[in-house]
């Protein structure tokens, strides 16, 4: 367990006790120095508690594996969640499309915080690699067909260029949103 951090190694401890407490409906890791070590058993420790609806794991690390974790989760049928928070979090686009996916079949959510990450940061490459699909392209398809999704932040981010225009047009599409922060993109 050497290569763990100090807040991995409690994380995962954490993990293995979240299964005994089906009563809790909040679960706040956020600014604890969590990676994807650690991330992974804990969502799917909270994927088996019931009546959970909020999960804030903004300040730490979601690597690829988090977000495979996350977005099996929001894919459950009974995915009870209606707040995620992953506040700067250091999600890219690939992490970001990876769940965004799931979201499109998920109608519990109504909040997703993605606010300070590292959306839009692979949107250059759409110039040399038209089928890349951006985290801002994710997120507007998730807009277009998500009717559930009330709040969506994704303040201080890399959006721009053609996520942008896709982003704006699925708005149209879109007439439950009744928050969109898109500051500081």
């Amino acid at each position: 367990l050497s290569h763990y951090s100090i807040g991995d190694k409690i994380a995962k401890i954490l993990a293995e006790s979240l299964i005994d407490l089906p009563g809790v409906q909040c679960v706040d890791l956020s600014d604890n120095g969590l990676t994807d070590l650690s991330i992974v058993p804990c969502v799917q420790a909270m994927s088996q508690i019931p009546n959970l609806f909020e999960i804030n794991l903004g300040s730490n690390t979601i690597g690829f594996a988090a977000s495979k974790a996350i977005s099996e989760y929001l894919s459950m049928e009974n995915c009870p969640l209606q707040r995620l928070l992953l506040t700067n979090a250091n999600i890219d686009d690939y992490e970001c499309e990876q769940f965004m996916i799931q979201l499109k079949g998920n109608h519990a959510l109504t909040e997703i915080d993605l606010s300070s990450n590292l959306i839009g940061s692979a949107e250059q490459l759409n110039v040399v690699r038209p089928d890349l699909i951006t985290g801002g392209e994710a997120i507007a398809d998730v807009i277009r067909s998500n009717s559930k999704l009330k709040i969506l932040k994704l303040g201080w981010n890399m959006i721009r260029l053609h996520s942008a225009v896709d982003l704006a047009s699925a708005l149209e599409h879109n007439k439950y949103l009744v928050y969109l922060d898109l500051s500081c993109n």
